[in-house]
């Protein structure tokens, strides 16, 4: 039998197959245990005493919906808008979770709760009727318990959890605890009906967005939770088709992946209709609470606005008493350029990026003209003189907040011609995702490469970046590449149906042997076009996809919400282009493609880059290093302070052995074999201590979420079970790969 599961990377996602139906639905691993603990928690007040407790839910129960009905509606038209203040307590360092996730994560509460995200269009049009604005906010505390001043960020001892005396009054404050929770929870909290006086927890790696572990990176851990600490129920109650107490929220059945009732994933609409009595539309799995990845959730409906603001009138009324004067709105300055290397003469257009809701904003652009603007989002900035230009913006919140963001030499501008490598880095995490089932085609395969639905190609969307005018190479990073054939690299441009990808305009074949070795170094391919490619809009660049003989080719994305939808695009086996949001049901995607682009007579920018295998080493230990850098290097003079070899001209080197305690630099020297050249330095690089014990736990902890994935086949051993256990696969065992890490000799019992 063949299995469903296949292992790939660091992260391993398996997809239901479908020669007509492709869903990014089924995900039986890579799930936490539970999304959301918060009804583990109430079982655990019930199991206290049930009788009671079941009778107060009754009794708490009848008495918010007599607020509702005598109380609401008068409540809603004397007042707009509840203003909640927030502490955060985190025991995290600050590398972890810095003060700039807790900016993140206010804004994200604030934007969920007023129905001001980003993707509040990508509710239904059947479910966007009753969709609500629920006119609650959330800001940092300026004041304690105590009436002392307060930044809201309450710092706790590192590595340590809450106890519960660290609590401020929850009836007059939202307390946001951050730590390790583990065991694959997100978070958790108490329905205020249950107990009024408590935290909302949250797992670390679910905090805010930088750093976040996807698919939950986008703050709304955080929004369920608070969804939760202000008395809604889960979409499916206590079970599947079960009841929510909302009236315009459908009952749903959901796919059970993680708990019966409960959706997980993504899924399309309408999704499952008619599983339950009263939802011949579809679940709204798009709600808050229910358990879907963070970038499918986009709404709570007007009936749970009425049961929150209700709930905090009835459980906790020392909340309205908090006005936003105060609390303490954090400003935090920020912007891009939609270029940031420019020849001579070229036009910049600048975008604000601040939280915090500023009221103005003071631009700054050394060597630009105009110098300055007031405008939120200046457009048309003018450099006609070579150099390394800051830009500087500073905001006001219109009366005693400000801040400033400064960015040294941002605006690089050359003469003669310039160059840039587009989507470089890739944003988000580095995923090389498979698929599962057969066809004539053969069976599994990846969702960005050679796969059982005989795909002919991948490519990416580009807009057209002025004043760039042609494509002179692309960076490419694969994932899987195994055969004799060769790879084709080709440039299309949008002259296709709707937009896609339509005639090549430029193409350029290499060996399959060069990708092969690249992937063996982890490093990015490089392909240069023998004659550069002019581009006059906007274009696509991707690979043809093996569809014959035993070649297998695969490229990296980055994880599924981590960018816009239709970016990543596939050619099918019936000749037409589909982008991967719609072919996959919700897959946003960008492959990791990185045309280079230049403007005429421009020459690719090197800038010098890298990494290494371990930082934190003991004496003895080696390193490997991955040369990172863009714009076409040809050499490469690496020196590494104290190391037993002290210097390679390998792109790649491997095996640098420290046999010295200390805090060690890493320089890396480039040049384009012309007169281009780069260099970077990396001070207290590598840090090596000298054993204490002799002895080390490899792999410990484990990097990323601990998870229990399942699977659900049937056969001879039984239904279901563990991919790393027991299973209906009668597997017989299950082990990890180690790297031999020197000087560590032999293997201690454990």
């Amino acid at each position: 039998m063949k299995k469903l599961i296949l292992t790939i990377c660091s992260a391993i996602f398996v997809l239901s197959i479908s020669a007509q139906n492709r869903t990014y639905n089924n995900i039986v691993q890579s799930t936490p245990t539970e999304r959301c603990n918060t009804t583990q928690v109430m079982e655990e007040l019930r199991a206290q005493d049930s009788t009671a407790f079941d009778a107060n839910k009754i009794q708490q129960e009848q008495i918010l919906q007599d607020w509702i009905a005598n109380n609401y509606a008068a409540f809603s038209a004397q007042r707009a808008v509840i203003t909640i203040p927030v502490v955060v307590q985190i025991w995290e360092n600050t590398s972890t979770v810095s003060d700039n996730n807790v900016y993140e994560q206010l804004q994200t509460l604030n934007e969920d709760f007023r129905r001001l995200n980003a993707d509040a269009s990508n509710t239904p049009s059947i479910f966007s009727a009753v969709a609500a604005d629920c006119e609650i906010e959330f800001c940092l505390a300026n004041v304690d318990p105590n009436g002392n001043a307060t930044t809201g960020i309450i710092r706790q001892t590192v590595g340590g959890s809450p106890s519960g005396s660290e609590l401020w009054d929850a009836t007059k404050y939202l307390n946001l605890f951050v730590y390790g929770i583990g065991g694959g929870t997100l978070g958790f909290t108490q329905l205020a009906s249950g107990n009024a006086n408590y935290a909302v927890h949250i797992g670390t790696g679910y905090f805010g967005k930088t750093g976040a572990s996807a698919p939950y990176n986008l703050g709304r851990t955080a929004t369920h939770e608070v969804g939760h600490w202000l008395n809604l129920e889960h979409m499916w109650g206590s079970g599947s088709c079960g009841n929510d107490f909302v009236s315009d929220t459908p009952p749903q059945a959901g796919d059970g992946m993680i708990t019966p009732g409960s959706n997980s994933g993504c899924k399309s609409h309408p999704h499952q209709a008619n599983s339950c009595t009263g939802n011949p539309d579809g679940e709204m799995f798009m709600n808050y609470m229910d358990y879907v990845n963070d970038n499918c959730m986009n709404m709570f409906s007007s009936g749970q606005k009425t049961r929150m603001i209700s709930a905090i009138n009835v459980y906790r009324p020392g909340l309205l008493s908090s006005s936003a004067t105060n609390c303490t709105t954090i400003l935090a300055a920020d912007f891009s350029a939609n270029q940031t290397t420019v020849s001579l003469g070229s036009s910049v257009n600048f975008t604000d990026l601040s939280t915090g809701g500023a009221a103005t904003w003071a631009w700054a652009f050394t060597g630009g003209t105009p110098a300055s603007s007031t405008t939120q989002n200046p457009t048309g900035i003018i450099y006609n003189t070579v150099g390394c230009y800051e830009v500087q913006l500073d905001i006001t919140d219109g009366s005693t907040g400000s801040d400033n963001q400064t960015k040294t030499c941002y605006i690089n501008v050359v003469a003669g011609g310039a160059c840039d490598t587009l989507a470089y880095p890739l944003i988000g995490t580095e995923f090389l995702y498979t698929t599962a089932g057969s066809s004539t085609c053969g069976t599994g395969g990846y969702i960005a490469g050679t796969n059982a639905y005989c795909d002919d190609a991948k490519a990416n969307y580009f807009d057209n970046y002025a004043p760039y005018t042609e494509i002179t190479g692309v960076e490419i990073k694969f994932g899987k590449a195994n055969g004799t054939g060769n790879v084709v690299v080709n440039v299309w441009d949008n002259s296709g149906a709707s937009g896609a990808p339509g005639t090549i305009i430029g193409t350029q074949t290499i060996s399959m042997s060069s990708v092969i070795t690249d992937i063996g170094t982890g490093a990015t391919t490089s392909i240069s076009f023998g004659t550069a490619i002019a581009i006059t809009g906007n274009f696509y660049v991707g690979v043809e996809i093996p569809s014959g003989g035993s070649d297998t080719l695969a490229l990296y994305s980055n994880t599924s919400g981590d960018t816009n939808p239709g970016i990543g695009w596939e050619l099918w086996s019936d000749g037409n282009w589909y982008d991967m949001t719609t072919s996959w049901g919700g897959f946003d995607v960008a492959l990791a493609i990185h045309p280079v682009v230049c403007s005429s007579g421009g020459t690719p920018t090197l800038a010098a880059d890298f990494n290494a295998s371990q930082v934190n080493i003991t004496t003895g230990g080696s390193v490997d290093f991955t040369d990172l850098s863009t714009g076409g290097a040809t050499t490469w003079a690496w020196t590494f302070t104290s190391a037993a070899t002290t210097s390679s001209t390998n792109q790649n080197p491997t095996g640098i052995v420290y046999n010295t305690a200390g805090c060690y630099e890493v320089q890396l020297d480039i040049t384009d074999g012309a007169t281009g050249s780069d260099n970077e330095t990396k001070t207290c690089y590598i840090n090596v201590t000298a054993p204490v014990t002799g002895c080390d736990t490899l792999n410990f902890p484990l990097v990323g979420t601990v998870s229990i994935g399942t699977t659900n086949d049937v056969s001879t051993c039984g239904t279901g079970g563990y991919v790393s256990g027991n299973n209906a696969y009668c597997d017989l065992a299950k082990a990890d790969f180690f790297d031999n890490y020197s000087p560590m000799m032999k293997l201690q019992e454990y």
